[in-house]
């Protein structure tokens, strides 16, 4: 999992308005948050990780807001880190596709077909002002989890990509996510076909 941090942001970096201890609870200057600990070992094989909850998605400078929490090290302090950290790189790989690539349109039932989910649509087009109103539209007619898949599968997700972003929120295996997330296929896809028909 370190080598998937190299191609995506240094959260460690930046500065932050509060910093914490969880061990203690208390906060603490960013010196004390930051300071440096013993290796792993036999009697605590743990690193030192940290939970990041910047305030804004593109930072300022050396400067992201929010707060940083400097967990224990333990099986817990491990959990929530990569928890933490894997969502911090999926909000990044959504903002990337926003502005690379933009939505999947036109809008096609081809993109909710009952085979081939892990199979993205290549055409890209732009998105032109009547397609804003329609996602827009699509968005409210949808909404919660229906939407969040749809517009993962709009911006080329797979379905086995979008199943490995949501199973560190969830606590499920990417297996299980994936077979969750196939199932809500079919009823996807009447939701669609019927959201199309009516649309004007």
């Amino acid at each position: 999992m370190e080598n998937i941090g190299n191609t995506y942001r240094n959260y460690g970096k930046y500065h932050y308005d509060r910093y914490y201890i969880a061990e203690t609870n208390t906060e603490v200057s960013r010196q004390e948050c930051f300071a440096s600990t013993s290796e792993p070992a036999t009697d605590n094989p743990y690193k030192q990780r940290w939970f990041y909850a910047p305030a804004c998605e593109q930072p300022q400078g050396n400067y992201i807001g929010g707060y940083v929490i400097r967990l224990e090290r333990s099986a817990e302090g491990e959990r929530l880190y990569r928890m933490n950290i894997r969502e911090l790189w999926s909000k990044e790989k959504k903002t990337q596709r926003k502005a690379t690539k933009g939505y999947l349109l036109p809008l096609s039932l081809e993109l909710f077909a009952e085979e081939g989910f892990d199979i993205p649509v290549t055409e890209l087009l732009d998105v032109t002002v009547s397609d804003k109103l329609m996602l827009e539209a699509l968005r409210e007619f949808l909404g919660g989890e229906m939407w969040s898949l749809t517009e993962a599968l709009l911006f080329g997700m797979s379905l086995k990509e979008y199943a490995d972003e949501q199973c560190t929120v969830y606590s499920f295996s990417s297996s299980a996510m994936y077979h969750r997330l196939y199932r809500k296929m079919p009823a996807l896809r009447e939701q669609i076909k019927k959201f199309l028909k009516n649309w004007q």
